[in-house]
């Protein structure tokens, strides 16, 4: 009796520190602590139950298989329910575990618990990913924020932190790495990108003029590369200028071709007496699906075997159309190019030699119609087997 009722004394004397930060504090994760106080505390209170008695009920924190359950003074398990214990608040889920380190939704509320299962509240409170701010009845703040003269925005849905390009209410923001609302208007790098934002702190979307250079920006993030700009191709460097030379440039691994006031060119280019396609590019990764689309590539150069109007052509590796001659690499591979770039398909008669060609030059035993051929392995007919 005398261990029941010293457990009783520590259950009421417990108390667990909330995660909370004065108002002048500045956002800073080392500035939040969360300790495991409250665990330590409540272990104590596992001695409530005389080892002697097996009618002494089983009241207050329990620890099982790593997690807290709270029973009530008649030893009933309580589920789905807050707790005030010492200075702060829990709360106990379906199951009658202790909610901890993480953020939860209780009857529409967010509400965040740190580590040793206190409620946070009136200040800062992170899971180690995300942050969150709780407001002093401990709900999570949703929507803007000012703080210490920074602006901050917290997602309706899910209470944390926003960072990073973000639309709020139709309109683009720029947050940096701590969460604050970039108000400085011009150029901010940020994630490898670089952004314009205007004087009122949204970022700038569409053409701009800067230094006697035209740039682009998609949800304010500056465009490099090709871009569809109201249905036509324009090429930006990694500058991010907009190039308006006539001529060939390229970006990564990719090949275009400027017109006129820097509109790429798209479709058949005729250059220095050869036949270019500048637009969508398929490829053959397998011999067996020589029409597995590759990716959408406007305005780009192609090379290799391209399907373009319904017919079959193939480029080289510089782009160059194909024409008159055998062209690709061994067997399933192989095509022949017309005078037109057109490849031949069906039976061909090359150098007194026959070859057959459906999607590619075929060899070995291939069927064609109610007849069996044998093809050698340069794609030479040799007889009919049946």
């Amino acid at each position: 009796m005398k261990k029941y009722l010293a457990a009783l004394l520590f259950a009421a004397l417990l108390t667990v520190p909330t995660v909370s930060f004065a108002e002048e504090t500045e956002v800073n994760s080392d500035d939040v602590k969360l300790t495991d106080t409250a665990s330590e505390q409540l272990e104590t209170e596992q001695t409530a139950v005389d080892e002697n008695s097996n009618t002494t009920p089983v009241i207050g924190w329990q620890e099982q298989d790593g997690k807290w359950f709270y029973y009530d003074k008649d030893g009933n398990l309580v589920t789905d329910e807050w707790i005030e214990s010492g200075n702060a608040w829990y709360y106990v889920g379906v199951d009658g575990a202790m909610l901890a380190g993480d953020a939860y939704t209780i009857d529409g509320k967010g509400y965040f618990f740190n580590r040793s299962g206190a409620m946070a509240a009136n200040g800062w409170a992170t899971d180690g990913h995300f942050w969150y701010y709780a407001k002093a009845n401990g709900e999570l703040w949703e929507g803007w924020l000012l703080y210490n003269g920074q602006w901050y925005y917290f997602f309706n849905d899910v209470q944390y932190m926003v960072f990073g390009p973000q639309t709020i209410d139709g309109k683009v923001y720029l947050f940096d790495r701590d969460g604050a609302l970039v108000t400085k208007s011009g150029w901010i790098p940020f994630m490898n990108d670089w952004y314009y934002i205007n004087g009122d702190g949204t970022l700038l979307n569409g053409w701009l003029s800067y230094n006697n250079q035209w740039y682009y920006l998609l949800d304010g993030r500056m465009a490099t590369g090709a871009q569809l700009i109201n249905g036509q191709y324009y090429y930006f460097d990694a500058s991010g200028a907009n190039v308006t030379r006539a001529g060939w440039v390229s970006y990564g691994q990719s090949w275009y071709y400027i017109g006129e006031k820097g509109v790429l060119m798209e479709g058949w280019l005729p250059y220095n007496g050869q036949w270019y396609y500048l637009g969508d590019t398929y490829e053959t990764p397998f011999p067996e699906y020589p029409y597995f689309y590759k990716e959408y590539a406007p305005a780009r150069m192609a090379a290799g075997y391209e399907i373009i109007d319904g017919q079959s052509y193939y480029f080289d590796a510089n782009g160059i159309m194909a024409t008159n001659s055998w062209v690709g690499g061994e067997a399933y591979s192989r095509y022949y190019a017309q005078e037109n770039g057109v490849l031949k398909t069906g039976w061909f008669a090359y150098n007194g030699e026959w070859y057959y060609l459906g999607d590619y030059m075929v060899t070995g035993t291939v069927t064609i119609g109610t007849e069996v051929h044998y093809f050698n392995s340069n794609g030479v007919w040799q007889y009919q087997i049946s």
